[in-house]
């Protein structure tokens, strides 16, 4: 084990004392002993700010940033902002380290001198249920080391590997090209990592779970979002801003662009049509028209997007069925299907 490269690991923390000191001792109970942990105390309402306080009074490698509030990507930015270590790692709140990440993370990082370490898979904690699911950022076909080709073939054209939490980059990477979370955004990870790799020389994927990831009624993944089509563009421009940083602006790395847009489309289709948009039904099929029918959308060929990959093959014939009648301007069979499966 290498002990001696200092990981920094940076926890946003807003409204979560529930969770939060079950987080906080999954990185101080790791097997790895050279960490700073950085708490950034996002303005939180709740007893959140104590907890944070008491840990840094009883660790002497934690430390406690406290700040108004300005949502996860202004938390995870002023963390970067106080790191001092070789590497880091973002991490939640809410969620669990598995208590050997750090040390598996480093140890492989070390091996070729790796800028990052993507983990696969992670077990997903369902609160209202108590039950646990193993599931996949990406599938182990798609391990790839370079960090251009990743970015195209499994973040963009594939829709996965996202997540920002629970994996390990090189903080010197980030610092040096100034690469910080998007304020004001959902979705920020993606924007994160089309940064981070377009300046990355060297990453390795890896077959292990990092993360026991808490999937919350009330949090934001939960949650119909208003207005994220106009994100949605903006991922669609950053990944298209990606090709063109890094002279990769081929008809075929368009096609991968466009395959992501659209997989972003029919996943929003779904949550505009679905229970959680409290909206009216004329309001729902308003939006719904709106999206669909964006000169954005129309104007990709579907005949030549991607399938995206999703673990289960019912979903996989979802989508395959949606881009059909995207294809053939079916919208209001799609409509219908989107309300369909929103209420499964």
């Amino acid at each position: 084990m290498d002990n001696n490269s200092l990981v920094s690991i940076i926890i946003p923390v807003y409204n979560t004392e529930k969770y939060l000191p079950e987080a906080i001792d999954s990185v101080i109970n790791q097997t790895y002993n050279n960490i700073e942990i950085i708490l950034v105390n996002d303005g939180a309402l709740d007893n959140s700010p104590e907890i944070c306080d008491k840990y840094a009074k009883n660790n002497e490698n934690i430390i406690v940033i406290h700040k108004p509030n300005g949502g996860l990507s202004s938390a995870r930015n002023a963390g970067i902002e106080k790191a001092t270590g070789e590497y880091i790692i973002f991490f939640d709140s809410d969620d669990i380290l598995v208590n050997n990440a750090v040390e598996v993370f480093v140890n492989k990082a070390k091996e070729e001198d790796f800028d990052a370490v993507y983990p696969d898979q992670y077990m997903t904690f369902y609160e209202n249920t108590g039950k646990s699911e193993l599931k996949f950022h990406f599938d182990r076909s798609m391990y790839i080391n370079d960090p251009k080709k990743l970015a195209l073939n499994v973040i963009i054209a594939q829709g996965r590997a996202w997540r920002a939490s629970a994996l390990l980059y090189k903080l010197s990477v980030i610092k040096e090209n100034n690469i910080i979370f998007p304020l004001g955004l959902t979705a920020e990870d993606i924007f994160f990592n089309l940064q981070f790799l377009s300046f990355a020389d060297k990453i390795i994927c890896l077959d292990f779970i990092s993360l026991i990831y808490r999937k919350r009624n009330n949090s934001i993944t939960t949650t119909y979002r208003p207005g994220f089509f106009q994100t949605i563009l903006k991922i669609d421009d950053a990944a298209r801003e990606f090709l063109t940083f890094n002279k990769l602006n081929t008809t075929e790395n368009n096609v991968k662009c466009d395959s992501l847009l659209m997989r972003n489309v029919c996943n929003y289709l779904i949550s505009i049509m679905g229970k959680k948009n409290k909206s009216s039904k004329v309001e729902k099929n308003s939006y719904f028209n709106e999206v669909v029918k964006d000169n954005r959308v129309t104007s990709i060929d579907m005949k030549k997007i991607i399938i995206p990959y999703f673990s289960k093959k019912r979903v996989v014939l979802l989508f395959k069925i949606m881009y059909k009648l995207i294809a053939w301007k079916c919208y209001n069979c799609l409509r219908i299907l989107a309300t369909i499966v929103s209420n499964f």
